[in-house]
């Protein structure tokens, strides 16, 4: 087997260069094959995975440490599986997995009907519970999430083929305005429920005399304030059985006094049990209004408010008690501040709380609402609106230079555009055009940003800050409009990128930056694709030619040999035929 594995191997390692392989480790990797382990992962060059993935189906391969990218696609001869953390980084953080990625990543397992038995294995984690791993597990819930979302170059193009209305009528039909349409259902349904509840809570208060627009105010800090000293002259009116409404006007909880006494100072102290057995001191701090005497309770005999027996007692005479609503007035209590409508303003401030939240749930639906309706097609016109100001499309016809954005397929599509509109691309040399390029392709996926870049050309500097500021014009336009800002540019593969263009070897290129081999060779093919666009539209001749000229110089060694390997495989194969 460990013949059979070295051959294959070298089979697909036989198109890179020896000092490609040895600095990207190929003898440890080859050793570690033969004992039957390996690992799969996307930090790898393609020549590496496909030589594990050759070994695993002919069961060579005993352990493969790997994540999600050999689950996708591949049926591989797997009975058991283990995952190490239930979490996955989606290009800003962690987040927990969700159903449809577990069945992915495990899938391999059972093999869906080909073996009769598999295994996933969760790894124990003090951060996640037993039970949100079992709901993952047999979680049913496989839906699909459309991310779809109109790009500038799918605009100039829709508006080369179709009329305004034919343009909408495509996007309605997509699939993620059926899931914005279908989600409308169940938020229509939610708005219904929620005008319902707001109704009752306004019938309420107009059976009780008050307007719902205009429900009386809680009173304010200076009027509590001022209020003090007739709630502790009420408090110091107080007797041991007296019935209070509860200080906590969100709590059904009336509490019976127990004892009145006071602290040093004078302050005047209350002791209280409520009906729900709460025990409690209170002073006329804890008060906002003069407190409500709403019956009376006999106190048990003998008298002893700080015996538990006695307090709970109490509590239970409490609860059999039949209350009044109506305030008992004393002789000598001073009145509670003025009425408000049939009741005093800190009574309403539950219904006040009801209605505020009813009307804040309504207008948060109904924004949800609005931005589903018709979703895809008000982004689109959005981004016809961006590009008719800035001169890609007039009068629902595209443009010379809406001609060229129609070439350009790339999630920063615009800000490529305007960069060739204003000859930012121009007068470089094929490594510097490789290396400001590669500002629109890379992306830094580790914690904190990219190094800053080394550009020792003062005109390559030049052209970089150019770059930056015609992306954040665009950037500006699209937060004016509302739609998804393109993405910021990175300079952090500049230098890889010209001295790789510029014939530098691998050694040198992996050893002066933190990236893998595998994570450069996908680096450099995004790059290439990006400039043989930019080789098909650009409008002068020469930058056309020198970006040709850099995407075939980025074309060499370790990025294009599998692509070599699989070209040799097929013509073998013809041979044979």
């Amino acid at each position: 087997e460990r013949d059979q594995i070295r051959l294959i191997a070298e089979h697909h390692a036989r198109h890179l260069p020896p000092g490609d392989l040895e600095v990207l480790g190929y003898d440890k990797f080859v050793a570690q094959l033969e004992r039957g382990v390996a690992a799969h992962h996307a930090g790898m060059v393609p020549a590496f995975k496909e030589a594990v993935e050759q070994c695993f189906v002919a069961g060579l391969v005993k352990f493969v440490f790997a994540t999600e990218t050999l689950a996708l696609g591949i049926n591989m001869p797997a009975r058991a599986v283990v995952i190490e953390r239930l979490t996955k980084y989606n290009g800003d953080g962690h987040e927990f997995l969700t159903p449809l990625q577990y069945t992915q990543l495990t899938g391999r397992a059972g093999r869906r009907g080909i073996d009769d038995h598999g295994y996933a294995i969760v790894l124990w984690s003090p951060f996640v519970k037993f039970e949100q791993v079992a709901d993952l597990a047999s979680s049913q819930s496989f839906a699909l999430r459309s991310v779809f979302r109109p790009t500038y170059n799918m605009a100039v193009n829709l508006v080369r083929l179709h009329d305004r209305s034919g343009a909408h009528r495509l996007l309605d039909l997509s699939f993620g305005q059926f899931q914005a349409d279908r989600d409308l259902t169940v938020m229509n349904k939610r708005r219904r429920k929620l005008e319902r509840e707001l109704a009752e809570v306004e019938a309420e208060l107009r059976n009780q005399g008050v307007d719902p627009d205009n429900i009386p105010q809680p009173p304010s800090r200076g009027e509590v304030a001022a209020a003090k000293p007739a709630v502790a002259a009420i408090l110091a009116d107080l007797r041991p059985g007296d019935v209070i409404a509860s200080p906590d006007r969100a709590k059904d909880d009336p509490a019976a006094v127990l004892s009145v006494g006071y602290r040093k100072g004078g302050e005047v102290k209350v002791r209280l049990v409520a009906r729900s057995h709460r025990r409690m001191t209170l002073t006329a701090d804890d008060f906002e209004t003069p407190p409500m005497v709403i019956g009376t309770v006999v106190m048990p005999v003998p008298y002893q408010p700080n015996n538990g027996a006695f307090q709970h007692e109490v509590a239970r005479k409490l609860q059999r008690a039949r209350l009044t609503k109506r305030r008992r007035e004393r002789a000598g209590a001073v009145s509670p501040a003025p009425k408000a409508g049939p009741g005093r303003p800190d009574e309403w401030r539950h219904y006040r709380k009801r209605v505020d939240d009813k009307r804040r749930q309504l207008a948060r639906i109904n924004q949800r609402i609005r931005g589903r309706t018709n979703r895809l097609s008000r982004q689109f016109d959005d981004i016809v609106g961006i590009l008719s100001h800035r001169g890609y499309i007039s009068d629902w016809e595209t443009t010379a230079w809406g001609e060229m954005l129609q070439g350009i397929f790339h999630e920063t599509d615009l800000a490529v555009a305007e960069a060739l509109r204003l000859g930012v691309f121009d007068d470089l040399t094929a490594p510097e055009l490789a290396a400001l390029a590669s500002c629109f392709t890379f992306e830094h996926r580790g914690p904190g940003s990219s190094a800053e870049p080394r550009i020792r050309s003062r005109r390559l500097r030049e052209k970089l800050a150019a770059l930056q500021d015609i992306v954040d014009d665009v950037r500006a336009d699209e937060a004016e409009a509302g739609v998804a800002l393109t993405r910021s540019i990175d300079a952090g593969f500049m230098a890889s990128a010209a001295g790789w263009a510029g014939g530098e070897a691998l050694v040198q290129i992996l050893d002066d930056e933190e990236v893998t081999g595998g994570d450069f060779v996908r680096q450099v093919r995004q790059l290439v694709d990006l400039l043989h666009q930019i080789g098909s539209v650009a409008p002068a001749k020469a930058t056309r030619r020198c970006a040709h000229e850099a995407a075939n110089a980025l074309h060499r060694g370790v990025v294009v040999a599998s692509t070599m390997a699989d070209q040799a495989d097929q013509a073998d194969g013809e041979t044979d035929t």
